[in-house]
């Protein structure tokens, strides 16, 4: 023990050394990369919007879709499996817990997304209820760089479809708040899916859109995006399943 102290301050020497010398320093045209206006496009409507364009930071919180059911049939309670509903149960605890209020859950308009919002909206009694957005549905809204061999013959029609629907989704749920209200905070919960929540998480932190299948987001996943009134935008969380026992870590 009396030698882990020297060791660990030998440790960070040696990484700071190594830092120094051998990682290139951010140059300014790096910096220069960022848009500024990267929301310029937004379209912001409704009760819930409103209520959050004039907070001084949003809380944007990506939830994959709980596991389905792959033999339900019929009403919306039905599209979860066990596995799935005990998912998003454990995920509203957990949103309880670091959020408190939640101003919204929107979904998309699949049965699993919609059973999952059912059940966040049991549990964190959202202000504004639950809204169904189409925008949300899952999709390929651009070909991933590695490309994996089912998504290589891929029609370019759809690609697009996708692409223009996932815009749609940007520009309505990622964009700064004004700060008129600097104290207050808005969160935003959104049910979609793995596609469209690495894509958008991609598309918001300005990386590349092909980046995205190089990312993973278990069932029930927690992914934060902070967005405050300078238009800075800060992933806090991405696919967290912290919340969930390994029994309960589904993919597929």
């Amino acid at each position: 023990v009396a030698g882990g102290a020297p060791a660990t301050i030998a440790t960070v020497a040696i990484y700071e050394l190594v830092s120094q010398r051998l990682l290139p320093a951010p140059s300014a045209e790096q910096d220069e990369e960022w848009d500024e206006f990267w929301d310029e496009d937004a379209m912001i409507s409704g009760a819930w919007a409103d209520k959050a364009r004039s907070v001084g930071r949003r809380h944007v919180v990506f939830v994959r879709h709980a596991q389905a059911d792959p033999e339900a049939e019929g009403s919306e309670a039905e599209a979860l499996s066990a596995t799935g509903k005990r998912q998003a149960e454990l995920t509203a605890a957990r949103l309880q817990e670091l959020f408190g209020k939640v101003d919204v859950v929107l979904h998309s308009n699949a049965p699993e997304a919609k059973a999952t919002a059912a059940i966040l909206k049991l549990h964190l009694k959202p202000k504004f209820g639950a809204v169904e957005s189409a925008e949300l549905a899952e999709g390929v809204p651009s070909i991933p760089i590695p490309t994996p061999d089912p998504l290589a013959s891929i029609a370019d029609s759809v690609v697009a479809s996708a692409a223009e629907r996932a815009e749609r989704a940007f520009s309505a749920n990622l964009w700064r708040p004004t700060g008129d209200l600097p104290s207050q905070i808005s969160t935003q919960v959104i049910v979609s899916h793995g596609n469209v929540i690495r894509y958008l998480t991609c598309r918001a932190l300005q990386l590349p859109l092909t980046a995205w299948g190089r990312l993973a987001s278990h069932h029930c996943a927690v992914t934060w995006l902070d967005i405050d009134a300078g238009g800075n935008v800060m992933l806090r969380e991405f696919g967290g399943a912290g919340h969930l026992p390994p029994d309960c870590i589904t993919y597929t």
